[in-house]
């Protein structure tokens, strides 16, 4: 092995979350992240409900900022410098008195909350169109860790050239628009982010909660 791919490994970043962080519905919960002095943080959360407050507004991107209802949320972040990425590291949020997790599946913190719009609006078009969907959104989750895809971009040129074949422009037009408003507000919207571990799991969940709403 040559000495420029062994130092890579013995210095590659590292980030570290405190495990879990409790805090009140709809008050401002800091989580503070450890790192190497100088380097940036990205966040992910990939739990519905649970509001990030914008980093780029922070004086320090090691300090993320959140707000929610009552829940158990998800909360990765990670780093990179100039050997690669860092390992993602995950805190868990609980704000009020948040069920435990679900002993089927615990990496799934359970969060209730009100029928969503995808909900209500898929109740109003074709069943079998949004069947369809449904079955859609699970196979792209699964696509999602597929070594197939490299990028964000690759995933939803993918996804669109599958939806565009599948129905017409004004075909659930306002159920797509719903969908779309979701994955704008949940996933990166930079196409050319290459997909690591943190962000294919990201996008696997967010996929797998739509195929849940579609149900």
């Amino acid at each position: 092995m040559n000495l420029l791919l062994l130092l890579a490994i013995f210095h590659a970043p590292t980030i570290e979350l405190p495990k879990q962080i409790s805090g009140q519905p709809n008050a401002f919960i800091t989580i503070p992240a450890t790192t190497k002095a100088g380097l940036t943080v990205k966040w992910l959360c990939p739990d519905p409900g649970l509001n990030m407050f914008p980093v780029e507004l922070l004086k320090d991107t090691k300090t993320l900022v959140v707000t929610g209802p009552e829940g158990r949320f998800r909360v990765y972040a990670y780093t990179s410098d100039e050997t690669g990425p860092s390992d993602a590291a995950m805190c868990t949020v609980i704000v009020g008195n948040a069920p435990a997790p679900n002993p089927d599946n615990p990496d799934v913190p359970p969060n209730p909350e009100n029928p969503s719009e995808i909900s209500e609006f898929a109740k109003k078009e074709d069943k079998e169109a949004v069947k369809w969907l449904h079955q859609f959104y699970i196979e792209l989750a699964k696509e999602s860790q597929s070594n197939e895809y490299q990028t964000v971009g690759d995933i939803f040129r993918a996804a669109k050239v599958a939806i565009n074949k599948q129905f017409r422009p004004d075909e659930l037009s306002t159920l797509r628009s719903a969908i779309g408003k979701k994955l704008n507000a949940k996933l990166p919207q930079d196409a050319e982010k290459v997909l690591d571990k943190a962000t294919r799991d990201l996008m696997t969940s967010v996929f797998n909660q739509i195929a849940k709403e579609l149900k």
